[in-house]
């Protein structure tokens, strides 16, 4: 739910533009920083992992609630939220658009 939310809202941008967005290649690059641990990053990034594009919420968090670490077992568990927030706006954005799209007509 995580990784649709973040995507179908990237997406669904370009229906507010005429021109494409070339920020998935971008994305895909921050998606893979989920899978470390987050207390190797610095603030900034912990911040863009944690609440901008919730990506150690995909890797890092639940891994963590498997493993037992006491620390972040709380945010492993917070993973399903986290899941539906993301989908909601996703969806959000995307109806959003889709109302305002004027068509690719030439």
């Amino acid at each position: 739910m995580i990784y649709m939310g973040i995507y179908v809202t990237l997406i669904a941008l370009s229906l507010y533009t005429d021109a494409p967005l070339g920020v998935m290649p971008l994305m895909w690059n921050i998606q893979s920083y989920g899978r470390y641990p987050i207390a190797i990053y610095n603030t900034a990034m912990k911040v863009l992992l944690q609440w901008v594009l919730p990506f150690s919420f995909v890797g890092f968090y639940p891994a963590s609630v498997f493993l037992r670490a006491q620390s972040y077992a709380v945010y492993g568990l917070c993973t399903p939220l986290v899941g539906i927030v993301c989908l909601s706006i996703g969806l959000l954005v995307w109806h959003r658009g889709i109302l305002r799209y004027r068509g690719a007509g030439s």
